[in-house]
């Protein structure tokens, strides 16, 4: 799957990796280690989940805008892949029927730095 051709936004990338190198680059987290993390737990999961992958400390985007915005960046896995990655505000609900998905859990390594 390819990113359309939007102003902006990096294309020829699959879907998940323009998101990564976006929404990461937004919050000073390597979009990198992001979209590894991201991987790293598609990888161990049998089922549809939503993975919390970051928490920053100030809001990323502006809220209710028609951008990803939030302080909690969520990698989202169907079938072992990773589809999207987005940001979501701390105060949205996170559960499976919030995403859509059948569970949701939180990466616990390190997305500071480098690249």
């Amino acid at each position: 799957m390819r990113t359309p051709s939007e102003p902006g936004r990096p294309t020829g990338l699959p879907h998940a990796h323009a998101r990564a190198l976006e929404r990461a680059s937004k919050a000073g987290l390597s979009p990198s280690k992001v979209l590894a993390a991201a991987t790293w737990a598609a990888g161990r999961c049998d089922r549809d989940t939503a993975v919390r992958l970051a928490e920053v400390a100030a809001m990323v985007g502006q809220p209710w805008s028609d951008e990803s915005n939030g302080d909690h960046l969520y990698a989202i896995i169907r079938g072992g892949r990773v589809v999207t990655i987005l940001w979501r505000r701390s105060t949205q609900p996170a559960s499976p029927e919030a995403f859509r998905v059948q569970r949701v859990m939180s990466f616990n390594g390190s997305l500071e730095g480098g690249h």
